[in-house]
C-alpha cells in the first residue's frame, strides 16, 4: 500500500482544498476529502457529500475532529487513507459497506468506535492495512476472511472487544491479529482453520477457553507465541489432534471434545436431576430422562450393586445385591422407565460455551432442553 500513499500525498501537494459543492464544510480536494471546516468541524455528525466540483468524492483522506461521533459515507467512497480517522476520539459509527480499501491505521485509537455498519463483517471485499482498527472500541466482529502479515494487528489492542465469530472462509488467522485483546474470553475456531500462526491471540489475557476444529490445525514456526501471555487458558478439541500437542508442549489444560453421534445416540430431551434411588440404607442421586430414571454406576457399586451390559440387547441391566430392597422415586411421581447407568463427565461445545449433557446407559447423548434454551438454542 505504500506506493499507493505516496501517490495519494503528492496529489494533495498539487491541488487546494475547497468547501464542498453543497456546502456542507466538508473540505475537499481531487475527490478526497481533507478535513472539516465551519460549524462541521464540532459537529456530532457529518454526511460526507457524494460529489463535489463536479467529480465522486472517492477517497477520505484526513477527518481530525475530537466531537465526531457519527460519520456518513455515501457509496461512491472505495478508500479511507491511512491515519485518516486517529484523530477522532469520540467516532463511534461509521458506515464501511460500500469500503474496497482501509489502509495502514486508518482507525487506530478511536477507543469509542463499536460499529462499522453491516454488522461489523470484515469480508476479502474490504483490503485491510497494518493496525486499520487497532485500539479502537469494536466490541464484536464477524471475520469472513484471512488475516496474516499483510494484515498485521488489525485488531490488535481492541480492549472491548469481548466476540469474534467466524464463518467456513476462514482458512488461516497470524499476524498477531488479535494481540492484546484482554477481553476476549472464549473462541470456537471455525472447522475451516487450516493454519494459526505466531502471536495471533498473544497479549489477550482474559482468555479462558479456546475450542478446535475436529481435525489437525497446523502451527507455525512462532507456534509458542500463539497464546503467549494467556496464562489462564483451557484448549478443547479432539484427543491426539495437534491441540492436544500444543496444550501439553506448553503446560495448558486440555479437554477432549466430545462429537454427539448421528441418529439415536444423539438426543436431546429433558434431563433433571430430580429422581432418588432408595436401597434403604442409602439414597442414590439421579436422573430423569426422558421419562426413565438413570444413576450414576460408580454409585450403584458402592452400594452392592452389579452393572454389566448387555451387548446384544445394547442396555444395562442393573443387579441389585441379594435380599436388598430398593426403590425408585421421582419429584414427578413413580419411576416411568428403566433403570440405567449415567454419566456427567462429557459436553457439548457450542461458540466455546459448555453445555453439559448426560451419556445414559445405552451410549445416547442427552443435552438438557432447557440448557439449548438458555443459549437461544432450542
Amino acid at each position: 500500500m505504500k506506493k499507493i500513499c505516496a501517490a495519494l500525498t503528492a496529489a494533495l501537494l498539487f491541488s487546494s482544498a475547497a468547501f464542498g459543492a453543497d456546502g456542507t464544510g466538508v473540505l475537499v480536494s481531487g475527490g478526497m476529502v481533507v478535513g472539516l471546516g465551519g460549524e462541521e468541524a464540532w459537529a456530532e455528525r457529518v454526511e460526507i457529500p457524494a460529489e463535489s466540483g463536479g467529480g465522486p468524492v472517492e477517497i477520505i483522506y484526513r477527518v481530525n475532529s475530537a466531537s465526531l461521533r457519527e460519520a456518513a459515507l455515501p457509496s461512491s467512497v472505495k478508500t479511507v487513507y491511512t491515519e485518516a480517522f486517529t484523530g477522532c476520539p469520540s467516532l463511534e459509527r461509521i458506515n464501511l459497506k460500500d469500503v474496497t480499501t482501509v489502509y495502514d491505521r486508518a482507525f487506530e485509537g478511536c477507543g469509542a468506535l463499536e460499529s462499522v455498519g453491516g454488522g461489523n463483517r470484515f469480508s476479502t471485499g474490504m483490503a485491510l492495512g497494518e493496525r486499520a482498527f487497532a485500539g479502537s472500541g469494536l466490541r464484536g466482529i464477524l471475520l469472513d476472511r484471512d488475516l496474516g502479515e499483510a494484515e498485521a494487528e488489525v485488531f490488535a489492542d481492541c480492549k472491548r472487544l469481548c466476540q469474534v465469530g467466524f464463518t467456513s472462509a476462514v482458512t488461516r488467522l497470524g499476524g498477531g491479529a488479535f494481540r492484546g485483546c484482554s477481553a476476549l474470553g472464549q473462541l470456537c475456531l471455525p472447522a475451516s482453520l487450516d493454519r494459526l500462526e505466531g502471536g495471533v491471540f498473544s497479549g489477550c489475557t482474559g482468555l479462558r477457553t479456546v475450542v478446535f476444529p475436529a481435525k489437525n490445525v497446523e502451527l507455525s514456526d512462532g507456534a509458542e507465541e500463539i497464546f503467549a501471555g494467556c496464562e489462564g487458558l483451557t484448549l478443547i478439541g479432539m484427543a491426539g489432534t495437534t491441540a492436544e500437542a500444543y496444550a501439553r508442549a506448553h503446560n495448558l489444560p486440555f479437554i477432549p471434545a466430545v462429537i454427539p453421534r448421528s441418529g439415536r445416540f444423539a438426543q436431546v430431551g429433558e434431563a433433571v436431576q430430580n429422581a432418588t434411588v432408595s436401597v434403604g440404607w442409602a439414597e442414590l442421586p439421579a436422573y430423569t430422562v426422558n421419562g426413565s430414571v438413570y444413576v450414576g454406576e460408580s454409585a450403584l457399586k458402592s452400594v452392592g450393586f452389579n452393572c454389566k451390559w448387555d451387548n446384544s440387547a445394547r442396555t444395562t441391566d442393573v443387579i441389585a445385591p441379594e435380599g436388598v430392597i430398593w426403590s425408585v422415586t421421582s419429584t414427578d411421581g413413580p419411576e416411568r422407565g428403566r433403570v440405567g447407568i449415567v454419566s456427567t463427565d462429557i459436553a457439548f461445545y457450542c461458540n466455546g460455551v459448555r453445555v453439559p449433557a448426560l451419556n445414559v446407559g445405552n451410549n445416547e447423548s442427552i443435552i438438557d432442553v432447557n440448557a439449548l434454551a438458555e443459549m437461544e438454542l432450542y
